[in-house]
């Protein structure tokens, strides 16, 4: 059985660059699609939960600095969309480092990005935000 699973393993690759196995084009511009929706999905359901967190504490700034570290967390196993661009795509990882560690202290002094990033990344977290309102 473990010799078969090896086999297997090694194989597949080959074939596939072989051609076997492909689907069409069609189905893989679908298959794309799916996942691109999906990702964009994720990323706009991650921001709401987040909202609803938030919306339902007592303002406390330890609870509100947790909502923010899981929606980081949830962001942090999305593959970017693709239709992300690279400013917007680097706002995204930058958003995903900044939420993920944050403390009560950090979300305390959160009240705008322009409080938290300067420069490039500003502008690269505002072009993250642009897209999460329009795709959201």
């Amino acid at each position: 059985m473990r010799r078969t699973t090896l086999l297997a393993a090694f194989l597949a690759p080959a074939l596939l660059l072989l051609g076997c196995g492909e689907d069409s084009e069609d189905s893989k511009d679908s298959d794309d699609s799916r996942t691109e929706a999906s990702a964009a999905e994720e990323i706009c359901d991650a921001e709401a939960d987040r909202f609803a967190s938030i919306d339902a504490t007592d303002d406390d700034d330890e609870t509100i600095a947790a909502a923010y570290r899981e929606l980081g967390e949830r962001w942090a196993a999305v593959e970017p969309p693709s239709d992300l661009e690279a400013d917007a795509q680097a706002g995204f990882a930058t958003l995903i480092d900044y939420y993920s560690d944050m403390t009560a202290e950090d979300y305390a002094g959160f009240a705008t990005y322009a409080a938290v990033f300067e420069g490039e990344e500003l502008a690269e977290v505002e072009a993250f935000q642009e897209y999460l309102s329009a795709t959201c």
